[in-house]
């Protein structure tokens, strides 16, 4: 009588942990997602980069003119 019991609360909680799984598996990236999200990363990267380079370059033009006009 206690092994059926204990084998009907087995089962029971094995239902509850599927049933949780099978709402977390929904909601789990897929290999796509993650090779979608590293390329979005990567292009934002490259964007910065790009913007942060020629930022720093903007600045050096406008230093260098005005010390050639101040000296």
């Amino acid at each position: 009588m206690a092994l059926e019991k204990s084998t009907l609360e087995i089962r029971e909680k094995l239902v509850r942990v599927e049933t949780k799984l099978e709402g977390i598996e929904a909601t789990m990236a897929s290999k796509t997602d993650l090779a979608d999200l590293r390329t979005a990363i990567a292009e934002g990267f490259t964007a910065q980069t790009k913007w942060a380079i020629s930022t720093a370059v903007a600045l050096a033009v406008i230093a260098f003119t005005a010390a050639k006009f101040i000296a």
